[in-house]
């Protein structure tokens, strides 16, 4: 990553980083719209939580168009939960938050051995890895990354912060659902009212043309060299989120919190 920005400088050529998901998801824009706004307050602590079981999908089954696609290289060094996964969530949490300061983890393979066709897949690779990003000022967002069991009743982001909270994915309405603070209080203090509820739109994985999330990526660096601006994804962000993947590794196998040294200026 070092050596890509610093050849891009060096050339004066664009690099924009993927995945760029939350770019063109009209509930993500809103949601970054409404905390800049204040409209939850200071986001204190969050969850995300992404992953899946590469050899029960369906598309690798009899008849589906990835049927004779091992997924074996999910389970071995250089793939993993993390990259296949938790990438999503660390670039939309960081474009929301900014940069992170501190990270700490802890991992291990859960399922060590998985099932495709006739075949056994020996894991290699943690595939059950959870941590903490600390965002300073006691700003803490834990991600679950697994290769194991989620729920599409689970929210797949909660962001909560000193007057309300923001909740994406699982059983909610919408592409998202803002609560404020009513006028009600309880033992919590006060009580959350829904406020407002995004418009559903599809998955990433369901669009098509120039808006699936790859194809999107690839025409988004094309407007930017056309246009001359820079990517609202760069490579120091990329950069950043390769740092903390590689410290989670780190900090579950030493056992300790790490620093993380990269950084990114928030679009």
């Amino acid at each position: 990553a070092d050596d890509l920005i610093d050849a891009a400088r060096a050339t004066g050529v664009k690099v924009a980083a993927a995945p760029g998901n939350h770019l063109r998801s009209p509930s993500f824009l809103a949601v970054r719209d409404r905390i800049r706004a204040g409209a939850i307050g200071k986001v204190c602590w969050g969850r995300a939580q992404k992953g899946t079981r590469h050899e029960e999908d369906a598309r690798r089954q009899p008849g589906g168009q990835l049927a004779e696609v091992d997924p074996s290289w999910y389970y071995r060094p250089g793939g993993g939960p993390l990259r296949d996964a938790a990438v999503y969530d660390i670039h939309a949490v960081t474009w929301l938050l900014g940069p992170a300061k501190r990270v700490t983890a802890m991992s291990g393979i859960a399922i060590p051995q998985r099932r495709w066709k006739d075949r056994t897949i020996d894991v290699e690779l943690d595939d059950n890895t959870h941590f903490i990003l600390d965002f300073g000022d006691a700003r803490y967002v834990v991600f679950s990354s697994h290769f194991v069991r989620g729920s599409r009743q689970v929210p797949s982001l909660e962001l909560y912060g000193e007057t309300g909270s923001v909740v994406m994915g699982g059983r909610t309405e919408g592409g998202y659902e803002l609560y404020v603070a009513s006028e009600e209080r309880d033992r919590g203090g006060f009580v959350e009212r829904r406020q407002e509820v995004g418009a559903p739109e599809p998955s990433g994985a369901a669009l098509e043309g120039l808006n699936h999330y790859i194809i999107g990526d690839l025409v988004h660096l094309a407007d930017c060299v056309l246009a001359d601006r820079e990517p609202e994804l760069g490579a120091e962000q990329a950069r950043h989120a390769i740092e903390i993947i590689d410290k989670v590794y780190e900090s579950a196998r030493l056992g300790r919190t790490l620093d993380l040294t990269t950084s990114f200026a928030q679009s």
